[in-house]
């Protein structure tokens, strides 16, 4: 079953215009529930990619089928944790090794106030099916006259705010046991993942920024 959307939080035009709310509905310690909840409100993907994260390697795109697909991130000293992974194209359909930073590629973002990052991704592919509407009309770019591959797994998903503002333990995750998604080729020949667990919420707080990659 696919999922329709991706998290709020990865949009800076919404963040811009509510500076903080995130960060805020982190630091309430009676609204674990709606923080959660608000952790996993979605707008489609399509309106809140970031540029940067789209970006291909430098020099030309290359295809990640003859390398790496994750490009090296770097450490971030604002938040204390890796940065958000950016991907070399992927042309050719995706292995189980390249989808999850292809995952990552999509989910991953950095604004001013929170980093989003992906970690511990298990992934299993299941057989090709048709392109839906209803269940594929969230996919950035996808060429709807190709096959589209569904996938499952686990994953933990975290939102960290900057340091200063809980030293050492600035970081929320929810843990996904059972997110569902798909692999897509776009109309410019690539290929995008994602994935989500809609069953699972539950929000843990003032925790330490994540070391996985």
């Amino acid at each position: 079953m696919g999922h329709p959307c991706t998290c709020y939080h990865l949009c800076p035009a919404w963040q811009s215009n509510y500076p903080g709310f995130d960060l805020m509905l982190m630091k309430l310690k009676d609204a674990a529930a709606l923080a959660a909840a608000m952790l996993l409100m979605c707008v489609c993907v399509g309106g809140c990619s970031s540029a940067g994260n789209k970006v291909q390697a430098a020099g030309g795109g290359q295809n990640a089928a003859a390398g790496q697909v994750a490009l090296p991130s770097g450490f971030d000293p604002v938040f204390k944790t890796r940065g958000p992974k950016t991907c070399n194209s992927v042309t050719s359909i995706p292995t189980v090794a390249q989808i999850p930073a292809l995952i990552q590629c999509t989910f991953e973002q950095k604004t001013a106030y929170n980093i989003t990052l992906i970690t511990n991704i298990k992934v299993q592919t299941g057989g090709f099916r048709a392109y839906s509407q209803f269940q594929d009309g969230y996919a950035t770019s996808i060429d709807t006259s190709a096959k589209v591959m569904p996938i499952r797994g686990s994953m933990v998903q975290w939102l960290c705010s900057q340091d200063r503002d809980d030293p050492g333990a600035n970081c929320s995750r929810v843990i996904e046991p059972q997110a569902e998604g798909e692999c897509w080729k776009t109309t410019f020949g690539d290929w995008k993942c994602s994935m989500l667990d809609t069953k699972h919420n539950d929000l843990e707080s003032h925790l330490a920024p994540p070391t996985e990659p």
